[in-house]
């Protein structure tokens, strides 16, 4: 039960958060240019993917970070087995990452009448 509580209070909290700051987007050339290495939205993604794993109680093991190592684009593709992946994947990432999906993922079926 708290569980769900926090959930419900993470997605209701924090999503308009997000909603509200997206202006701050606009900001983002200016501060890549001044040097800045995690802009404000990219914080917040990764602290809210945080949040939600650990909310639902998702233990998360990661191997591999020692490939990582330098600073040039990366493209990672991942084989989803949940909705939960796209949380796990923000949240154990050590780069923000932003993601792309296809269109038809965010169609709402038609119920039958």
């Amino acid at each position: 039960v708290i569980r769900f509580i926090a959930l419900v209070f993470a997605i209701l909290f924090v999503g308009p958060i997000m909603l509200l700051l997206t202006p701050l987007r606009l900001l983002h050339p200016t501060l890549r240019r001044r040097g800045v290495k995690y802009l404000p939205l990219d914080v917040i993604q990764v602290l809210f993917c945080k949040l939600i794993t650990n909310v639902i109680g998702v233990d998360i093991k990661v191997e591999g970070l020692e490939l990582i190592t330098d600073s040039k684009p990366k493209i990672f593709m991942y084989n989803h087995l949940s909705n939960l992946d796209p949380f796990i994947l923000g949240g154990s990432n050590p780069i923000v990452s932003k993601m792309i999906a296809k269109k038809s993922l965010f169609w709402i079926p038609r119920t039958l009448r």
